[in-house]
C-alpha cells in the first residue's frame, strides 16, 4: 500500500469490503468465565457467563477493500444516512480518520455497527457508532483473533482465537484468559468526509459491498 493518509469511513450500515468478504458473528463458543473485577460494575453483571449471540445486526468485514472515493459506485442506500443523497459520499457524511507514518484512511459510519478486521496497517480492529458519532480504532497489541460481537448495547467483542470478551468502551478484556489486558489506540478522528477530504487530500477510504 502507498503511504497516503488511510482514512476509514462509515457510513449507514458498514463500509469496506466486496460480497462475500462479510460475514455476521458466529455462535456455538464456550461462554469465558474469569470476570475481571470492573464486571461486577457492569450491566448485566453476567456478562461473562453468557454465549455469544449468532447475530446482532454487526456485521465483520474480513478483506476491507479501498480506493480514493466512492466515486462511479453503485451504492446500497443501506450506507447512507437518510440525508445524505447520490451514489458517492456527501461532504457532511460522518467518517472515522485514521492517520499512521504520513498514511491516512477514513472509515464511514451509519446507524448499523461495523467493524473492520482486516488491515488499516496492521489494526485489527475499527468500530464505529454512527447513531452517536463514535468510533475508536485499535493497534494489534491484543485481540488478536477474530472479535465476535456478545452485546451491543454496550459494545462487547469475542476473540475466536482465545475465548475473551473485550470491552470497546474499555479498552481491555473483560473475561477470559486476557482478561484485565488493554488495547493499544490508534489516533483517529470523527469528522465530516469534507473536513478529513480537506486536512487529508491524499487518503484514500474503505469502499461499501458491491
Amino acid at each position: 500500500m502507498d503511504r497516503r493518509a488511510f482514512l476509514g469511513v462509515c457510513t449507514a450500515g458498514l463500509a469496506g469490503c466486496t460480497v462475500g468478504s462479510v460475514r455476521p458473528p458466529v455462535a456455538g463458543f464456550p461462554t469465558p468465565e474469569n470476570p475481571d473485577p470492573v464486571v461486577q460494575h457492569g450491566f448485566p453483571g453476567t456478562v461473562c457467563g453468557d454465549p455469544p449471540k449468532p447475530f446482532v445486526g454487526i456485521e465483520a468485514i474480513l478483506e476491507p477493500a479501498v480506493g480514493p472515493s466512492w466515486e462511479g459506485r453503485n451504492v446500497s442506500e443501506r450506507y447512507h444516512f437518510g440525508y445524505e443523497i447520490g451514489s458517492g459520499l456527501s461532504d457532511d457524511a460522518f467518517v472515522i480518520g485514521v492517520e499512521r507514518g504520513g498514511a491516512a484512511r477514513r472509515v464511514s459510519g451509519t446507524d448499523a455497527v461495523f467493524r473492520v478486521t482486516g488491515h488499516l496497517w496492521q489494526p485489527p480492529a475499527v468500530h464505529g457508532f454512527a447513531s452517536v458519532q463514535a468510533g475508536r480504532s485499535f493497534g494489534a497489541s491484543a485481540s488478536s483473533g477474530d472479535a465476535e460481537v456478545r452485546n451491543s448495547g454496550n459494545l462487547v467483542l469475542y476473540d475466536e482465537a482465545n475465548g475473551s470478551y473485550w470491552s470497546q468502551l474499555l479498552a481491555k478484556a473483560i473475561c477470559g484468559p486476557r482478561a484485565g489486558e488493554r488495547l493499544a489506540f490508534l489516533p483517529s478522528s470523527v469528522t465530516t468526509w469534507a473536513e478529513w477530504r480537506a486536512a487529508h487530500p491524499d487518503s484514500d477510504v474503505l469502499l461499501p459491498p458491491s
